[in-house]
């Protein structure tokens, strides 16, 4: 596999070409109760990421949570989680607010 060796300004090509599949991505991972995590950096500073949460206390889904906490967590700041649980009681989806972090 080859790195990428500069990040360009893509939000457009994200925008157009890899959100449409997404959307269908996280549909179909939903319906079929596929707990997933995805991170796109489009740009220098930007990035878009989604986050299906497994069950509770399961360590796969534990390491993709871990995943997404680092994703949103700069130095010097904290994440607040929060979970939303569904009527069935399994979690649906985690939002992450990052307190601080300025550079």
């Amino acid at each position: 596999m080859n790195a990428i060796t500069e990040v360009k300004d893509n939000e457009d090509v994200y925008d157009e070409k890899i959100a449409p599949l997404m959307k269908q991505v996280i549909a179909i991972c939903k319906e079929a109760g596929i707990p997933m995590f995805a991170s796109f950096l489009y740009a220098p500073d930007g990035f878009c990421t989604t986050n299906i949460p497994g069950p509770k206390g399961d360590e796969a889904s534990g390491k993709l949570h871990r995943c997404c906490e680092l994703v949103y967590q700069p130095a010097h700041s904290s994440t607040l989680s929060i979970t939303t649980i569904g009527a069935d009681g399994k979690p649906k989806l985690i939002e992450h607010v990052v307190i601080g972090g300025g550079k």
